[in-house]
């Protein structure tokens, strides 16, 4: 059972994209496998900002432009229902976030008391930026952790996470 990046679901419904045939050799491969994929509510949040972004621009795209990635959003919603963050999620997002913090910045990590915050508030004391991953991958790999999914990408953004957990697989195509 795998979980789809964004990426991927990017490169399986835009014919353009740098990966689309290598994404829908894998989608071929997976239906003649009967292997189930899924997608998550983090990457249709992402693709809905996309299009909200693009939407908002001057001068305004093409309404046969706009049609175009709505379709493809349609699209890549109809691969299954999306899996929901759940509490479970929460609890691995919050590990792996750590995991990753420890790796990332073990002498920060080791100072104990961040910014004279309680440990609840520590969070805000790793960005993004610090981290060098966005807060969604971590949220699309604690889903795919808590779920024993092999998380599929086009890209390299979730090799660090899996050095903090070697339970989270990845597949790139």
């Amino acid at each position: 059972m795998f979980l789809l990046d964004t990426s991927v679901l990017s490169a399986l419904t835009n014919p353009n994209h740098t990966s689309h045939t290598n994404a829908r050799a894998f989608r071929t491969q997976c239906a003649t496998q009967e292997r189930e994929l899924y997608l998550c509510v983090i990457s249709i949040a992402e693709m809905r900002f996309g299009l909200s972004m693009y939407e908002a621009r001057m001068p305004r795209p093409s309404e046969t432009v706009l049609n175009e990635i709505r379709e493809r959003i349609h699209a890549a919603m109809t691969l299954s229902e999306p899996i929901e963050i759940t509490r479970h999620v929460a609890n691995e997002h919050g590990q792996l976030r750590s995991k990753w913090a420890w790796i990332c910045s073990p002498q920060k990590a080791a100072q104990g008391k961040l910014k004279g915050n309680p440990p609840e508030r520590w969070s805000d004391d790793w960005p993004a930026s610090k981290l060098q991953i966005t807060e969604n991958d971590i949220w699309i790999a604690a889903i795919a952790l808590t779920h024993d999914l092999t998380l599929v990408t086009c890209d390299k953004d979730f090799d660090n996470l899996a050095k903090a957990d070697s339970q989270l697989k990845i597949l790139r195509i």
